[in-house]
């Protein structure tokens, strides 16, 4: 039997879908799983012999095409895993559960992570690199900084006196962030916390509130515009986003305002390739989507990469064939 790609990700994730479509276009081997939530349905057994001898099956609900049916997979028949973005939105979905429910949740999660430590095939992103990286942003600055990047001063407190003496040290404003972009819903609503731009009198009339719980402060950079990277082993392509035509958008581009905010295909400096190759190979990332700003001077100041970004609104909006250059680089690590 030939070896197959395993897409581990949520039900409802379209663009990952598509990925998927395009790589059983191009080699039909491919099992798109949703381990997350686990069902009665759901199958799973592992087994550990001897040093290093791992045997593990996983019956789940796979999808091709428009049709969805039961699989039986064996992790010896995996070539290639791509973990992105498996159980997004199930904590939500689970509220109210059972003792019993939470309990099973708990148990399914932790065999998943064994199953995972099964698979001896080429992973785009480990699930343990993606958990090191994704709510760590100081790591990620310092990985970034070592390879040559310039990134933004960074504090992380919930210290109001500490926030006001470093937004007065950035000139008075700071750009303030949640440390991980986490859902949540209000009155029925799924959201999550956006980037804000805030100043040491909004500081000062609001020290409880700061106390509640750590925040990521940042010097706000000037922007011209914004660019969305994507990268996967060593290809990437990059959208230029000009947030700065909106005023919805202008301090955080997923405040969407599609009409007034320009996408279009944008080409990173040849040295910056090159360093966020190197900061993806230090953070042990395959695939991942990098945003900079670029300032009124023409610099490029890496913020974050999140090992699980979307791609799928920058290449309706440019055409840019980020699909294909994920599914080549899956099959290609067959």
């Amino acid at each position: 039997m030939s070896k197959k790609v395993l897409i581990l990700c949520s039900r409802n994730d379209k663009s990952v879908a598509k990925v998927a479509d395009e790589v059983a276009r191009l080699c039909g081997s491919v099992s798109l799983c949703y381990p997350l939530p686990f069902t009665r349905e759901s199958s799973i057994s592992l087994r550990h012999d001897k040093i290093d001898s791992f045997h593990g099956n996983l019956m789940f609900e796979t999808r091709v095409g428009d049709r969805t049916h039961d699989e039986r997979l064996s992790v010896k028949d995996i070539g290639c895993a791509w973990f992105i973005r498996p159980g997004v939105g199930v904590k939500i979905t689970n509220v109210g559960l059972s003792a019993q429910q939470q309990v099973a949740q708990s148990e399914a999660k932790a065999c998943l992570r064994s199953f995972y430590d099964c698979i001896r095939a080429t992973w785009v992103n480990h699930p343990r690199a993606v958990n090191n990286v994704e709510d760590n942003k100081l790591y990620q600055l310092s990985v970034a900084s070592n390879v040559g990047l310039r990134t933004p001063e960074t504090l992380i407190t919930n210290d109001p006196d500490e926030l006001i003496a470093f937004a007065t040290a950035m000139g008075g404003k700071i750009a303030v962030k949640p440390l991980f972009t986490r859902l949540f819903t209000v009155d029925g609503e799924v959201s999550f916390v956006y980037t804000n731009l805030i100043d040491t009198e909004w500081i000062a009339n609001h020290k409880e509130q700061v106390r509640v719980a750590p925040v990521l402060a940042q010097r706000y950079v000037a922007k011209k515009f914004e660019v969305r990277t994507t990268v996967i082993g060593g290809r990437m392509l990059s959208c230029a986003i000009y947030s700065q035509q909106s005023k919805r958008s202008n301090i955080d581009w997923r405040r969407y305002d599609i009409d007034n905010t320009p996408h279009k295909p944008y080409s990173l400096p040849f040295d910056i390739e090159g360093q966020l190759i190197n900061c993806m190979q230090a953070l042990n990332l395959q695939f991942g989507a990098a945003d900079f700003v670029v300032t009124p001077e023409g610099e490029h100041v890496f913020l974050e990469v999140n090992p699980s970004g979307q791609w799928g609104w920058v290449e309706r909006l440019t055409g840019l064939n980020i699909t294909g250059m994920i599914a080549e680089h899956l099959i290609s690590a067959l």
